[in-house]
This record gives structure tokens, sequence and C-alpha cells, in this order.
């Protein structure tokens, strides 16, 4: 209902301005066209279609803005929608990687260089994360370089670190 509240109200005032053109005997586009002869002197009457023009074609891009800033708040609201969705990916992700990091912490020769490791991989997970959340006009590259990495890989990590062989790689990585 409230989609067509315009059309409605609209209609709404053209019956009740029928009505009282049919009651009271108006003829509203004798009186119009009597208004418009007055200022036939001055010419006004050439300049009322090329205005009607105009008001037209600035109505048109009007409602073209309108819409496509309709899609662009939908899209944004899609995008708020989706990174909601990863925040609570992450979130299971990380209470998973707890209950790991506290199996690890009570393992006893678990090198204490992965654990810190491990906290620093996660807060960069996570502050990469919140970067992404706070985006206010999201675009693919601005997208792209609040995830991409830092200069230089932080961490050493590298194909052969997740090839290795070794019974426990973060160990002998570190």
């Amino acid at each position: 209902m409230s989609r067509y509240k315009w059309t409605i109200t609209g209609f709404i005032l053209m019956l009740f301005l029928w009505g009282c053109i049919a009651k009271f005997n108006l003829d509203i586009f004798e009186a119009l066209t009597d208004f418009l002869n007055g200022f036939e002197r001055y010419e006004l009457n050439d300049l009322l279609l090329p205005v009607l023009i105009f008001y037209t074609f600035t109505m048109a891009d009007l409602f073209r803005r309108h819409e496509v800033l309709q899609v662009e708040t939908e899209k944004l609201k899609l995008y708020r929608k989706m990174v909601e969705a990863v925040y609570h990916i992450m979130n299971n992700f990380l209470q998973k990687m707890l209950a790991f990091k506290m199996t690890a912490e009570e393992t006893r020769g678990f090198n204490p260089k992965a654990l810190k490791l491990y906290d620093q991989i996660i807060q960069e997970t996570d502050d990469k994360i919140q970067a992404l959340g706070s985006l206010e006009k999201p675009d693919e590259e601005l997208i792209e370089e609040t995830i991409s990495p830092a200069a230089g890989d932080q961490h050493g990590f590298s194909a052969s670190f997740l090839k290795t062989k070794s019974k426990n790689p973060i160990k002998s990585r570190l």
C-alpha cells in the first residue's frame, strides 16, 4: 500500500477537486487561460512550454538518481550482511582455535613461540575483519587494499612450511 501512496493521494485529490468543480460549477480551465492571457503582454506564455519541458526532464533525472541511490543502498546493506556473516563464521572458527590453543598450552614440549605466533595471526585476522566491517563505501579496490597482506610476510610462512614432514611443523619452523 505504501508503494502507491502518492498515486492514491493524487487520486483522492483528483476526486475532491472534481467534486468541488461539479458542486460549485467552476470552470478552472477557463480561469487558467484567462490568467495566462493576462501575461500575454509580457510574452511569458511563450516561456511556459520550455519551462514544462525543463521541469519534466529534471524530474526524470531526479527519479533516476533516486533509483540509483536505492540500488547503492541495497548493495551496502548486502555488504554489511555479508560482513556480519563473516564475523559469525570467524567467531566460530576462533572458538575452535581457542580450544586448540588450550590443548597446545597443556601439551608439554609445545613451543611457546608458536603460541605467540598463533596469537599474532589471530589478532591480525581480527584486525582485517574489523577493517572490512568499518568500510563506509566499499569498492573492489578498497576491499583488496584492506585485506592485502602487509609488506613482506611477517611470520615467514611459505608453502614449504605447510609441506614440512616434521611431526610438529610449527615447532620445527621456530
